[in-house]
């Protein structure tokens, strides 16, 4: 760019004729910046209404809560309305992982929407499962989802068409059968999807803890994605996981359960091992 020699620019493009002056465009920026502030100060706080419980009373310790130190990235409990829990489970996963290490003003929302109508099961799958009285996930499975995200990836949710959408696809890996030692190894890294069969004590769990033993693999069970954000260890010295769900917050503790996982235990785990931003430009593992 050229000067003048006076610190302006030549030609003064921009500027207001006949003498009048413009907006002052350092007003404008400041009075953005404290709205901003003012905005994301008034979702903290609605947050703060919703974190979940930071100590037990039961003597237990929390060693590691992403919710609490992420609390703008993952303090929101939804309340689904459809059978949608893999897609928010997998999503929120893969968000969290490329928004973490990222300034507020730089994250990114991605589109679920598109994710959902093009993974989910049609009307004739959703039919077919019923006559087996299968009522798991309304997703073909959950392999089929991880496939997407790594061959197709997410937009990001702004609207645009075309090739220079912003995307971010991941990679997952599955496990069955994981001990508490191996979960609680990944949770240092990040959260951790699980799938739980649906009986009577999920559904009216309020307070204390959970057992899952032994998948029923009973075809007439429901059974739910959702994120396990934590873990910490009881008096006895026994492994508790801390979960995450999206049925609002008046299931567990605001939205929030614990559990333990007994060893051996036949649950299905997924966790990201790899997330790629840009359609393969960015590799971040």
């Amino acid at each position: 760019m050229e000067c003048d020699g006076t610190g302006g620019v030549l030609g003064d493009i921009g500027t207001g004729g006949g003498g009048n002056k413009g907006p002052n465009q350092r007003k404008l920026d400041a009075e953005t910046r404290r709205e901003e502030a003012k905005k994301q100060n008034n979702e903290m706080a609605e947050l703060a209404m919703e974190m979940p419980p930071q100590d037990y009373g039961d003597g237990s310790e929390i060693i590691k809560h992403w919710v609490l130190l992420y609390p703008g990235l993952l303090g929101k409990i939804l309340d689904q309305t459809r059978d949608d829990c893999w897609a928010l489970a997998l999503s929120g996963i893969l968000e969290f992982s490329i928004n973490m290490d990222l300034p507020t003003s730089q994250q990114k929302d991605l589109d679920i929407e598109k994710f959902i109508r093009e993974v989910k099961l049609t009307v004739a799958d959703l039919n077919a499962k019923k006559k087996l009285n299968q009522n798991d996930l309304a997703v073909g499975s959950l392999k089929k989802a991880m496939n997407y995200l790594f061959r197709t990836g997410l937009e990001k949710k702004d609207g645009r068409k075309g090739s220079k959408v912003y995307a971010v696809k991941g990679e997952f890996c599955d496990k069955d059968n994981a001990s508490p030692e191996f979960i609680a190894e990944k949770l240092n890294i990040g959260p951790v999807g699980i799938i739980v069969d649906v009986d009577a004590n999920f559904l009216d769990h309020k307070d204390g803890i959970l057992m899952l033993r032994k998948s029923s693999r009973d075809i007439e069970i429901a059974r739910h994605a959702l994120i396990i954000v934590g873990y910490g260890r009881m008096k006895d010295g026994k492994l508790f996981f801390i979960l995450k769900n999206s049925w609002g917050k008046n299931w567990g503790v605001k939205g929030y359960g614990r559990i333990i996982i007994e060893d051996g235990c036949d649950i299905f785990f997924f966790f990201p091992s790899k997330v790629i931003l840009n359609l393969g430009k960015n590799t971040r593992c």
